[in-house]
């Protein structure tokens, strides 16, 4: 498997977790989630966790656009 693909795979579940992060600490509905977090006993709502999701979901959407975009070309000038 080359390099772009793996960085591509990588990159989707770190903007996967940075989003399911965002969506965990949504602020409309903190408190049903801070109830179902203790129920079961997870870490609650909290900055922490909003701030992961807002390094995480933009750092794998980079590594996505890396995976996918295409590498320039440097042309010389015996290249024209």
């Amino acid at each position: 498997m080359n390099t772009r693909k793996l960085v591509g795979i990588a990159g989707a579940f770190v903007l996967l977790f940075g989003i399911l992060c965002l969506n965990y600490t949504k602020m409309g509905t903190v408190e049903r989630h801070a109830q179902v977090a203790r129920q079961r006993g997870w870490p609650e709502p909290s900055r922490a966790i909003v701030y992961l999701g807002m390094l995480f979901a933009p750092l794998g959407g980079g590594l996505i656009g890396f995976a996918v975009g295409k590498r320039q070309r440097i042309l010389t000038p015996h290249d024209a």
